[in-house]
């Protein structure tokens, strides 16, 4: 798998920040694609983690991406995506 350490973007374009105009809307999942696309180059099948900020992403990382989550052992939540729901992401991308 691939570990993605830190996702951040720009407060503006914050999923869970309500009233703000999305100027860079979908950034985050960009980064999470590239993170698929790095993990099926490297043989790991596709599968990424990564971890929630605040509870807000974690709701929108198993809600919107299907991400599953993992034990955090007392740190910030941690998700997989893996599977058909990396596949999902992935492909968005696919021209």
């Amino acid at each position: 798998m691939v570990h993605i350490t830190y996702i951040e973007s720009q407060p503006e374009s914050n999923p869970v920040i309500v009233g703000h105009s999305k100027k860079y809307f979908g950034i985050g999942r960009v980064l999470i694609a590239y993170g698929i696309k790095l993990s099926i180059d490297h043989n790991c099948g596709g599968t990424v983690t990564f971890e929630a900020k605040v509870p807000e992403l974690s709701e929108h990382y198993v809600r919107d991406l299907r991400a599953v989550p993992l034990p955090s052992f007392g740190g910030a939540p941690r998700f997989e995506l893996s599977g058909e729901a990396a596949m999902n992401v992935f492909i968005t991308y696919l021209k």
